[in-house]
């Protein structure tokens, strides 16, 4: 499996978290494989073999070769079905609508082929990454971006507000902006649905899960206790619980579990 990151240009910093690329030439398409909650919207391009994929209680389906997925709280279950290469735009929480061009909650468990929302942007761009090396690729999407999102405003309150979480999940700092900012807490919370796709308590918690596996990855000598403590959790209970709703996996089950998929999402998450 091959795995590369890259960064976006200056101009697109408040948009754009990164760009990722895997390939695998050999993977196994005799059983599905888990995919845990990484990103929090993601334009993604797949080329090779298609992609089928199941969200908990959803028929199987194949995913569309270019598609948008907003923020995900659960886990989704991937089998390939030959060599693939798949090419992958990570926008910050509060900029994934401005692609979108629709209200981010619309995109949250679900993957959205992009040909329903830009047919001929669609067409394009996918001939144009599919025939690129992964450098020129990412040029043609960090071009593209450029000059699709350069004009546009992410609304600075939702955007500061979602830092604060990502930086620290504490709801009390969480609090004391939202006063600042002079809007009701109940406006900030549907406009912060509106942009991000869920509420800022669950990005909060999904900022948690973030940090325990990139602790579980990094520190495998720490105990859960010391885990949970450090990602912000009152107690071991909490974290188990929360890491549980997410993965489907409690945090013991998940270290064991041993699938070509966890390492990249690991590195995506501690980022």
């Amino acid at each position: 499996m091959k795995f590369l990151r890259f960064k976006p240009s200056p101009a697109l910093r408040n948009y754009v978290r990164e760009y990722w690329m895997l390939e695998d030439q050999h993977p196994d398409i005799h059983s599905a494989q888990r995919l845990i909650p990484f990103g929090a919207f993601e334009w993604i391009f797949t080329l090779g073999a298609p992609t089928l994929e199941q969200f908990p209680e959803r028929a199987i389906q194949k995913q569309p070769r270019v598609f948008l997925t907003g923020q995900f709280l659960q886990p989704v279950f991937l089998k390939y079905t030959g060599p693939f290469k798949v090419i992958g735009v990570s926008f910050h929480p509060w900029a994934g609508t401005l692609i979108a061009g629709d209200s981010a909650k619309l995109f949250t468990n679900v993957s959205v082929d992009y040909a329903l929302i830009n047919p001929k942007d669609e067409s394009v761009l996918y001939e144009r990454v599919a025939t690129s090396s992964e450098t020129d690729a990412v040029r043609v999407l960090d071009n593209y971006l450029v000059m699709r999102l350069n004009w546009q405003q992410c609304d600075p309150v939702i955007m500061s507000l979602a830092k604060i979480i990502l930086q620290n999940p504490a709801q009390s700092e969480f609090s004391q902006h939202v006063e600042r900012s002079g809007l009701s807490r109940r406006r900030i919370e549907q406009k912060f649905i509106d942009d991000v796709g869920i509420t800022a308590g669950a990005l909060s918690k999904k900022n948690r899960l973030h940090h325990v596996i990139k602790l579980l990855g990094r520190f495998p000598g720490k105990t859960l206790t010391e885990v949970a403590l450090d990602s912000g959790y009152y107690d071991q209970a909490h974290c188990i619980r929360d890491f549980k709703a997410f993965t489907g996996l409690t945090p013991g089950q998940y270290v064991k579990e041993n699938y070509p998929m966890r390492a990249p999402i690991e590195e995506l998450v501690g980022t």
